[in-house]
């Protein structure tokens, strides 16, 4: 139980550092990014026979059609098929009509990473669902907060997130695929934003 909390409250203090604009969140998503870098020779020839099979035209270029439809033909559940649409979209160049197999690399890259997150947000979810009702509210971050001797986020603070999550209201509730992409798309955009600014100071 103790390893269990310690991810419980390094999940939370993600959530924190990206709900309040936090350099402090590149350092906490480096325990996912790392081990997302150890891909061997054998899965980037993988990555690549992947590319050239959804690449319907042959062009060089996966655009989101030719992704979407390779998700669909897989039997994807739509929830997660949407997601990982959402990714591909958040993550193709500006101004470019999809990615090529630099991107794509890149993109699989990404997806190892949201893997190991997304086990330690369900491993959060379902702790911070204290009524069992498969959906999490303001009230029940709140709580988590505290059960977790935690004071980084007002009241406020969490009921925007979880709004922003897609409740309904101020006393709804979001499910963890939802917690999922608002996290994964919060990380991405901040990241590019870091990127972006590095490269005009320099």
């Amino acid at each position: 139980m103790p390893r269990k909390k310690t991810a419980i409250k390094h999940t939370f203090r993600v959530i924190a550092a990206l709900i309040q604009k936090k350099d402090t969140h590149t350092n906490l998503f480096g325990k996912y990014t790392s081990s997302a870098q150890k891909n061997n020779k054998t899965e980037k020839e993988q990555a690549t026979q992947l590319f050239h099979d959804c690449d319907e035209s042959g062009d060089g270029i996966l655009e989101l059609d030719e992704f979407a439809v390779m998700l669909n033909d897989a039997g994807l559940h739509r929830s997660k098929s949407n997601f990982l649409l959402d990714i591909f979209e958040e993550m193709t160049p500006a101004r470019a009509e999809g990615m090529n197999i630099h991107d794509w690399c890149e993109y699989l890259e990404m997806l190892t990473s949201v893997s190991a997150l997304k086990a330690d947000i369900e491993i959060f979810f379902h702790y911070a669902d204290l009524d069992g009702s498969g959906g999490l509210d303001a009230m029940e971050m709140k709580e988590v907060q505290s059960s977790l001797n935690l004071r980084l986020l007002s009241t406020q603070e969490i009921t925007r997130f979880v709004m922003a999550c897609g409740a309904e209201d101020e006393n709804g509730d979001v499910s963890v695929d939802q917690i999922m992409s608002m996290v994964v798309l919060t990380w991405l955009r901040r990241e590019r934003a870091t990127t972006i600014k590095c490269v005009v100071i320099r």
